[in-house]
């Protein structure tokens, strides 16, 4: 585990929403939304319809 995490909270965005409460971020597959900054998030994050991503 790294010294200094990358977030303190890691299921809350940049944006301050709380990307535990969305279904994408708990979609098993791969359209699921790793959440700000999460693994391979450049990769694999879908257009959200709610937001849009400020990262």
């Amino acid at each position: 585990m790294d010294k200094y995490p990358l977030k303190k909270y890691p299921v809350v965005g940049a944006c301050g929403l709380n990307c535990g409460l969305c279904p994408r971020y708990h979609t098993g597959g791969t359209s699921r939304c790793p959440g700000c900054c999460g693994p391979d998030f450049w990769q694999k994050h879908p257009g959200c319809a709610f937001i849009t991503c400020c990262v």
